[in-house]
């Protein structure tokens, strides 16, 4: 059986504003629900740094650290792109995944092979003045063209390594770009593939219907993501992560 080699590229000092936020949105709840409810074998790796919860010294069989500073000057983008070229140089394959991604359901390695979208990336004016992730998806429209679909879904990716270094070797990637959605533009067409599918987000209003959906043996959702007004909008999501992932895995 293939084994999934998961990627974090991890940088505490980026978490939100908020404390209590930054305890919950964070790299452990994540791992937990990783060793908790992925039925397949898989390892992990964190790039960048580690939280003061996770010794170095004491990483379990199966997972690395590669410590990697960095550059405050470039885009955060530019700093995940290279992260994951490190990843495509140990790997043949590996799977890209946010510290903001809770797994709370049974996950198998077939329902990550798909980049799942949210659709067609909107028209930019001529002129625009554009700042954020929106620039990083007018960087795309600028190099593809109009009419391309955005991969930015806050779901695992699965890259081929081979075909991402052909890729960043091709495409300028220096003005910061989302290398998912390059990729899957590219290389792969999965436009029935929705992000609703398989994930449900909170991000900036409150959805009180969640335990309720949690209890129906149809739901379909087998992960959440949370942003910080997300999360104060929603205490239901604290409440669900000490509930259900208090346990300690072999990580954290």
């Amino acid at each position: 059986m293939i084994k999934s080699h998961f990627i974090y590229c991890y940088l505490p000092t980026q978490k939100g504003n908020n404390i209590q936020y930054q305890n919950y949105y964070d790299l452990m709840y994540s791992i937990r629900s990783l060793y908790k409810f992925y039925k397949d074998p898989f390892d992990i790796t964190i790039i960048g740094k580690l939280p003061d919860y996770i010794n170095e010294n004491e990483l379990p069989n199966g997972v690395q650290f590669i410590y990697y500073k960095d550059d405050l000057n470039s885009s955060t983008q530019i700093n995940i792109t290279n992260k994951q070229l490190i990843m495509a140089n140990l790997f043949e394959e590996f799977i890209d995944i946010n510290d903001d991604i809770i797994f709370i359901k049974d996950v198998y390695r077939k329902d990550l092979e798909f980049h799942y979208n949210i659709g067609k990336i909107r028209t930019f004016k001529k002129g625009e003045n554009v700042t954020g992730f929106g620039k990083i998806l007018k960087n795309l429209v600028d190099i593809l063209g109009p009419d391309i679909i955005n991969y930015s879904s806050h779901t695992p990716k699965l890259f081929n390594s081979l075909k991402f270094k052909n890729m960043i070797k091709k495409y300028d990637t220096s003005q910061g770009i989302s290398t998912d959605v390059l990729y899957q533009n590219i290389y792969d067409d999965f436009k029935d593939k929705k992000a609703s599918d398989i994930r449900l987000g909170f991000w900036e209003k409150p959805c009180g219907k969640f335990k309720l959906l949690l209890e129906k043996e149809k739901y379909k959702f087998k992960m959440i993501n949370y942003n910080e007004t997300g999360f104060i909008l929603n205490p239901w999501i604290k409440e669900y992560l000490e509930n259900n992932l208090k346990d300690k895995c072999e990580v954290c």
